[in-house]
């Protein structure tokens, strides 16, 4: 018989739906192995108080920002995924894979 350990990370995945688009959808915008980090990371992209763009657009996180295109989340949302499918989400990844998830995705230490 043939085995194989097989090691899987616990990652938080931060979803969040452009400004541009449906409600319904949501993009991957940060992904982290610490939820606090991530979590303190998003507080820390917002703008001091919500402002309109050239475009009419309603943003709440700095201009420049990584988050600058995206609708916020409710502090609900940082303990799961609402019915839209924005928030955060654990989920576990295989090791192997963290690389290509650090390469395709804001990764935050």
């Amino acid at each position: 018989m043939q085995t194989r350990r097989i090691i899987e990370v616990l990652v938080f995945i931060l979803h969040l739906n452009p400004v541009t688009d449906r409600c319904e959808s949501t993009r991957i915008v940060a992904v982290s192995d610490d939820r606090n980090k991530l979590i303190d990371w998003y507080k820390s992209q917002r703008a001091e108080k919500p402002y309109r763009d050239d475009d009419g657009y309603l943003k709440v996180f700095r201009k420049g920002s990584s988050l600058e295109m995206f609708n916020p989340i409710k502090e609900d949302e940082f303990e799961g995924r609402n019915i839209f499918g924005h928030g955060i989400e654990m989920a576990w990844v295989q090791l192997d894979a963290i690389g290509q998830l650090q390469t395709n995705h804001h990764w935050v230490d």
